[in-house]
């Protein structure tokens, strides 16, 4: 991220998703970073981050388990975020699997708006607010139950759709759909239209323009999704694009 310049285009976060921890929680309850990939733990990898100038993202869930079946927060949300906030996290998505639904049980994902995920991050958010640090509160509930209309008292960005697919189809979706909802957008608060596909290797470059500009338009968060190491001059370049105001632009 510093070395091609993205630091100094304005990305801050560098976050880990899913998976980054252990299958269970210790004997006290609390998360457990996966030894085989975090041998020192989580904290000296943040401060590690820290010291770069940067800010540190992670990932968990609202419900019993994470979507790739780690330990959800649901009944240890004030431990959490304890924990986040001793290992000097800045960045926290919440994802929504393993909720209960009213079409019964608790599926991995659950689509019927009738199942509300309300409760659910509201009880993260006040356990973040008061975890002694400022934790960005990025919501991942795929915009079920119309959380655009509400989620601003609960957040700091909310996806409003599904998972994004690496096809122009998908992304073309997303941003039809973010299209009636721009009014719920505003500092503090964004409508999250999920991780660009720049780089993935699906779409051409004027696709890669169009999709970087909608999301622009729309003020989503911009979140890099791809292999920083295979990206192209050309998606690069695109990434690092700033406005220009000057009047020799």
């Amino acid at each position: 991220m510093i070395s091609l310049g993205l630091k100094d285009a304005g990305y801050q976060y560098l976050n880990i998703d899913d998976c980054w921890h252990s299958k269970a929680r210790n004997s006290t309850g609390y998360l457990v970073p996966d030894p085989s990939k975090w041998p020192q733990g989580m904290k000296p990898v943040v401060d590690k981050i820290h010291a770069m100038g940067l800010k540190f993202g992670l990932y968990g869930d609202a419900g019993t388990m994470t979507c790739a079946g780690y330990p959800g927060s649901e009944g240890h949300e004030a431990q959490d975020a304890k924990t986040l906030a001793s290992w000097g996290v800045d960045y926290w998505k919440h994802d929504a699997c393993y909720l209960p639904c009213v079409t019964g049980g608790r599926p991995q994902t659950c689509w019927d708006s009738r199942s509300s995920t309300k409760p659910y991050y509201a009880t993260m958010r006040d356990a973040l607010a008061k975890s002694g640090r400022p934790i960005l509160f990025s919501m991942c509930q795929w915009g079920r139950d119309s959380v655009w209309t509400w989620a601003k008292d609960y957040g700091n960005s909310w996806r409003m759709s599904g998972d994004i697919a690496n096809s122009w189809t998908s992304l073309a979706s997303i941003a039809s759909s973010a299209a009636g909802m721009a009014q719920y957008a505003a500092p503090g608060g964004f409508n999250d239209l999920d991780m660009l596909q720049v780089g993935n290797g699906a779409l051409n470059e004027n696709e890669e323009r169009a999709h970087v500009g909608l999301w622009m338009i729309a003020k989503s968060p911009i979140l890099i999704g791809t292999d920083l190491s295979k990206l192209k001059e050309s998606a690069l370049g695109l990434l690092k694009n700033k406005v220009c105001h000057a009047p020799s632009c």
